[in-house]
């Protein structure tokens, strides 16, 4: 499932919508690394601890997850909260 900017639901709550100068990463796949800028704006940052999270992106947090440890993150912390059921095996 993908959100076209066109489609309802999409608009970002006011509390979450980025600052100025901040970066948005328009996400291409789940994995929030590929096809993006991120890493190499967090490695040009020199960023070593990054906090992912998400709600009912289980698979997008984790596909996120292990792209991030397979790079270069020191530490990586991550959440999500999909509904029971959705979760798979948590370890």
């Amino acid at each position: 499932m993908s959100l076209d900017s066109a489609s309802r639901g999409w608009e970002m709550i006011e509390e979450l919508a980025p600052r100025e100068g901040e970066l948005i990463v328009r996400k291409v796949r789940y994995d929030a690394f590929y096809g993006t800028e991120l890493d190499h704006m967090l490695r040009l940052w020199n960023v070593k601890t990054i906090l992912l999270c998400g709600t009912v992106a289980n698979i997008c947090v984790h596909c996120t997850a292990a792209s991030a440890a397979l790079r270069w993150v020191g530490k990586l912390r991550k959440a999500h909260a999909a509904p029971k059921g959705m979760r798979g095996r948590e370890r």
